[in-house]
């Protein structure tokens, strides 16, 4: 009896060695990042343990090891002739799933005819095989843009296939907006990938493509829209030039498989999604929008438009749900901003309706306020209504039709900046990748004498020069006035022009103006520059002093200026929105007169203090600039920031730059 259960027991323990271990709360895996997508894995039969019992998540994977746990997620068997490697050796144990991956055409080796089966596989080398393997399972190719800070540090060999696995959000970057192509992969990265890339495989999209044509020439849309003053900036402070129109409003530019071509999703189809995968692939972390994936697809089946679009709508709007507005204002019975002790509602606003004047938080509560959106939920869905019944339910459902409107070129139309469908298709791309299960409806506009692909202009193509008052003679106003190579402060500096320098205008962008000046050409801005009858008015009323007041401190060196040197970003970067506001809704700048109040229940504490559209440190416009000792009242406080009134401008201070009287 003895000896049975010795047997027994040796018997157990061998067959333990072979087979597959499952993972248990006791393992190393409990509470590791990469834990869900393990377990998956050692559930299925793909990943196994260590004799020891544990997985070793964080352990780097050899070049063997990836490709024998690609092959056994997939389930292949040899197919067709296999290519062999001299440092590949029949009898070894990865020696049938390097084979196997061959006769699939995922695993190629080396020029050199070896395949480095023991070296720690790089994360561009993972990319390059997953690639593979993807295009042998029928995924159809796409990509994403490279836009990472170490995006010279990847082998341009591997772009394509880095690319590809962005575009189907296989393979994400690092910290830092790093992709680290030279970092080893670990087994629990490893894992993640292939759960992502099983399901692509086992959830594939239906891509169903038509065409609209529009019996009109494309060259008299670009034209129409040059009538509209379409905007280069998300700012809306720059012209765009008929080039860019012609770049982003050509659909020939945006093909499929690329992020630009879900601009032509159609948005009145909802996309079926799932609410506990939304929420966790998408809102999460989100602000107030986090956990709402029900409203939006409850507003999405209520009103015909796709969920996702809401979701990228108003995340957009909303700073990620950080926005003001999204966080709920006080108001009274009227709909007037007031302090939380005289509220009888709070409102909240997702989409930014109302929000598009001079004081978009006023503006945007009463909206929310007169449709009655008291929780957030209901700006979710009462919002998603005015989006159907004004754009997509009103035949503008996609995201070209929404700002291009090729129906009836020029208006109504949701935003003139030019990269606007673009980067909001960049969004949806986004978010769906990280979807399963989906059916994508497309509408491609097509016009006549339609260009093929062109290339983006760039530099100063990217701006209209309007030559209305070209010719004319201004004078400079500033001490230096900074004398640049294009319109916006990120152009370098030709010279500076002293007070008074004689000029004659090319053309002009909006505030920006190009001229010449002493043989040379170059761009200034406009605010300091005035007629020769308004230069000859300000001499005659500047005082010249004979004698300097003893008391008098030395005077600080003469200031530079461009115009309070804005921080605009050149609009390469293609990030921001603007929503067809006016050019009298700029921000107030430092060179105007520092804004005071006679009372006042708060006082600025230090110097250059802003008041902000948003509370927020990134992503708002300036309202004006206060300095030290203005009063100025206080209306309501949103976590660290108060609302605030002063001679007729309102917006947001940070606590720690006001005194409460």
């Amino acid at each position: 009896m003895r000896k049975f259960f010795t047997c027994l027991l040796s018997l157990s323990l061998v067959l333990g060695f072979l087979s597959p271990r499952v993972a248990s709360a006791a393992d190393d895996l409990s509470g590791h990042f990469f834990e869900d997508q393990i377990r998956s894995l050692v559930s299925k039969g793909v990943f196994k343990g260590y004799e020891d019992g544990t997985y070793r998540p964080d352990k780097q994977v050899s070049r063997a090891e990836f490709t024998s746990l690609l092959v056994r997620a997939l389930d292949l068997s040899a197919n067709g002739d296999t290519k062999t490697f001299s440092d590949v050796k029949e009898g070894e144990w990865y020696y049938d799933a390097v084979s196997i991956g061959t006769s699939h055409g995922f695993i190629s080796g080396y020029p050199g005819g070896d395949f480095k089966p023991n070296d720690n596989i790089t994360r561009q080398e993972m990319a390059s095989i997953l690639h593979r393997a993807a295009t042998a399972e029928g995924i159809p190719y796409g990509e994403k843009p490279l836009t990472f800070a170490d995006n010279n540090e990847i082998n341009p060999v591997f772009h394509s296939s880095v690319k590809f696995m962005l575009h189907l959000n296989i393979m994400v970057g690092k910290g830092g907006n790093r992709f680290a192509p030279k970092d080893f992969t670990t087994r629990g990265e490893t894992a993640a990938v292939i759960v992502r890339l099983l399901n692509k495989k086992d959830n594939p999209q239906t891509i169903v493509v038509e065409k609209t044509h529009y019996n009109y020439s494309f060259a008299d849309m670009v034209n129409t829209q040059m009538t509209r003053t379409p905007k280069a900036d998300g700012a809306g402070i720059y012209i765009a030039s008929s080039a860019m129109i012609e770049y982003y409003a050509n659909p020939s530019n945006f093909t499929q498989g690329t992020s630009g071509f879900f601009q032509f999703l159609d948005l009145s189809k909802t996309a079926g999604g799932d609410a506990n995968e939304i929420n966790r692939q998408i809102l999460t972390n989100k602000g107030v929008l986090t956990g709402q994936a029900s409203a939006f697809i409850e507003a999405g089946k209520k009103n015909n438009v796709n969920e996702i679009y809401l979701i990228a709508h108003a995340l957009h709007e909303t700073g990620n749900g950080a926005s003001s507005l999204a966080k709920g204002i006080p108001v009274d019975d009227k709909g007037n901003i007031v302090s939380e002790e005289e509220a009888e509602h709070t409102v909240y606003n997702v989409y930014g309706y109302g929000a598009r004047d001079s004081n978009p938080i006023r503006g945007g509560a009463k909206y929310a306020f007169d449709n009655k959106w008291f929780t957030v939920k209901d700006a979710i869905i009462g919002g998603a209504t005015d989006i159907a019944n004004n754009y997509i339910n009103d035949g503008q459902n996609t995201l070209y039709k929404m700002r291009w409107n090729p129906d009836s070129p020029g208006y109504p139309q949701y935003a003139t900046h030019v990269m606007w469908a673009t980067i909001q298709s960049e969004k949806m791309d986004s978010m769906y990748s990280l979807l399963d299960n989906k059916v994508l409806h497309f509408d491609v506009p097509a016009f006549n004498n339609q260009p093929g692909k062109t290339s983006k202009p760039t530099g100063l193509a990217q701006y209209f020069v309007d030559t209305s008052l070209a010719g004319q003679i201004r004078y400079t106003t500033a001490d230096y006035l900074n004398f640049r190579t294009g319109p916006t402060t990120s152009y370098d500096v030709i010279t500076q022009l002293p007070e008074g320098t004689k000029v004659t205008i090319v053309g002009h962008n909006n505030v920006w103006y190009k001229i010449t000046a002493n043989g040379k050409t170059g761009w200034v801005h406009g605010d300091y520059l005035v007629t020769e009858a308004k230069m000859k008015q300000m001499q005659a009323e500047e005082t010249p002093s004979t004698e300097q007041d003893p008391d008098t401190e030395e005077k600080d060196e003469q200031t530079t200026e461009d115009t309070a040197e804005e921080t605009t970003d050149s609009v390469d970067q293609e990030n921001g929105e603007d929503t067809d506001a006016t050019e009298d809704d700029s921000p107030v700048r430092s060179n105007n007169v520092p804004l005071t109040a006679e009372d006042g229940n708060a006082v600025v504490n230090k110097d250059d203090v802003v008041i902000r559209s948003d509370a927020l440190e990134q992503g708002y416009e300036v309202i004006a600039e206060l300095q030290k000792n203005a009063k100025v009242n206080t209306v309501f406080q949103q976590g660290e920031w108060y609302y605030v009134t002063v001679d007729g401008k309102e917006g947001f201070i940070h606590q720690d730059e006001l005194t409460l009287q």
